[in-house]
């Protein structure tokens, strides 16, 4: 996911406005075409004959002339027209229009102005280092980058916002709104599986809270839409797309193409030019919007303090996210993220048990509660989870509120937590108000073994020689606490098989559910 993310991001950044004005320009021609010449002609677009074509451009060159979009032109030894960017752009067939050579010259002859490059991409910026292209982009292979720019937005979106796929292709123009107090950036749009009084609500009402990246996004596409709609379901600047632009959304097959298709686009002309990583294929499948949120949900969990492509914490995206929509019950995305914790929970727990068996030793005035806990677990004989609230239930029972920090384990208890105020949760621990002497503290082996590492690491450290004073003594109190941590856990610590007086809790654990 993080390279799939930081390619969109790249595309979004970078790619993206090198060829936003040519796309412009491209999708106002083909509507004035559209507008001009008629859905019935359109409708034989593709190989009309000489008299049509004809016809064709004599409605169509008053009306360019009318909105001064000049015609394409091509510079090079022979200046001329673009042949390509006119059939493009007056949505003709580039083969058949290069064998109507008489209407060429005609076009010449009337000295209609002609701008070099007009539908070519001929600039490209430059990603770590490099240029993404050498070549220039003609015009039928601009609707083709035009198309993957729209899939890297749309990954974008769906995965930075955890709204539901049909969210997502659903969006319209002037979906973003911002609040100078808050300093949030929302985005609004039909909401799913919700009362249809609620369904359709206004950006001020319950939208989403989401990223800078996402806003970006956004901005792009509406520069790219034929219309209201941000994702529409014909192919771009199509007469299709124009006839139906604000009513027919893309179609989520539709949409999981696109993003193959931009993977593979990425991965072959662009990756490997600019040394991004490749992204890799899925071992569980072709990636579709469908596993976004749960993939979202998966990082939040497991990965709170990790960095996403564009350096955002998953910690601080869980935060904003849930402020808005996203954190109601409706929007669901709670649910996910309270199944993966659940989850993570019981895999935690089952290596902790593993650990315990194979003589695992434990510390710290909360050693036989972790024990207990663990051993009170590893007996319960099962329950099936098959609802958002079952998950929450059980994640709530104090048999599972063990917590692994980065040199310690939380054996949450509220009643004697250090770091618990009136306002703080009874299920979990606070990591930033985390202090050494509370009760709930247990260091396990592997606790130990990573604060030993980091302590020697502290210790021979050069850069503390060039510390202040002050600075070099609380240093030296940090290592001394560590290293008596390290020595006491060495002498009192216990395991599982010596803890004789302990007997697992698992009545309680089985008869509550």
């Amino acid at each position: 996911m993080g390279a799939l993310l930081s390619a969109a991001l790249v595309t979004i950044d970078v790619i993206g406005p090198d060829i936003v004005g040519a796309a412009i320009t491209v999708s106002t021609m083909r509507r004035i075409a559209h507008e001009s010449i008629g859905r019935q002609q359109l409708s034989r677009w593709g190989k009309p004959d000489l008299a049509g074509a004809t016809a064709r451009f004599e409605t169509l060159l008053p009306a360019l002339r009318e909105a001064k979009i000049p015609i394409p032109g091509i510079g090079g030894s022979a200046p001329g027209i673009d042949v390509e960017g006119l059939a493009v752009g007056s949505l003709m067939d580039t083969t058949t229009l290069k064998g109507m050579a008489s209407l060429i010259s005609d076009i010449a002859q009337q000295r209609i102005p002609t701008t070099v490059d007009l539908l070519r991409v001929t600039d490209f910026s430059e990603i770590n280092g490099h240029r993404w292209r050498d070549e220039p982009v003609g015009a039928r292979e601009l609707l083709k980058l035009i198309d993957h720019v729209v899939a890297a937005c749309l990954v974008l979106t769906t995965y930075l916002s955890g709204i539901r796929p049909g969210e997502a292709l659903n969006l319209r123009r002037g979906c973003i709104s911002r609040s100078k107090t808050l300093e949030l950036v929302f985005l609004s749009g039909t909401q799913e599986k919700t009362q249809p009084g609620r369904r359709e609500r206004s950006p001020a009402t319950i939208p989403w809270v989401v990223t800078e990246h996402v806003d970006r996004a956004i901005a792009l596409l509406q520069q790219l839409a034929p219309g209201e709609l941000l994702f529409p379901y014909a192919g771009r600047y199509t007469p299709d797309a124009f006839q139906h632009s604000s009513s027919r959304v893309m179609s989520a097959s539709r949409a999981n193409q696109r993003v193959r298709a931009f993977v593979e686009w990425f991965n072959t002309d662009v990756a490997g030019t600019v040394g991004h990583e490749q992204i890799a294929a899925d071992p569980h499948g072709p990636i579709t919007l469908s596993r976004f949120r749960r993939t979202l949900a998966w990082h939040i969990v497991r990965r709170p303090g990790g960095l996403i492509a564009g350096a955002i914490q998953y910690g601080h995206l869980r935060t904003q996210i849930t402020q808005g929509y996203a954190g109601q019950a409706d929007a669901g995305f709670n649910d996910d993220v309270g199944f993966e914790e659940f989850l993570l929970r019981c895999e935690t727990i089952h290596a902790d048990h593993q650990r315990l068996q194979s003589g695992e030793q434990v510390s710290g005035p909360a050693a036989s509660s972790y024990i207990g806990r663990v051993t009170a677990a590893r007996e319960f004989l099962g329950h099936s989870v098959s609802s958002p609230a079952q998950a929450r239930a059980l994640l709530a029972n104090e048999t599972l509120q063990i917590h692994h920090g980065a040199f310690l384990t939380c054996v949450y208890r509220a009643e004697t937590a250090a770091c618990r105020d009136a306002a703080q949760s009874d299920t979990a621990p606070v990591w930033r108000k985390c202090k050494p002497s509370c009760r709930n503290i247990a260091r396990t082996d592997q606790d130990i073994d990573a604060l030993e590492a980091h302590n020697d690491d502290l210790i021979s450290d050069p850069l503390q020689l060039h510390l202040p004073l002050p600075l070099r003594a609380r240093l030296n109190e940090r290592t001394t606490s560590n290293s008596a941590i390290i020595s006491d856990h060495r002498g009192t610590a216990t395991s599982a098989s010596n803890l004789h007086k302990h007997q697992p809790q698992a009545e309680t654990w089985t008869s509550e559910f």
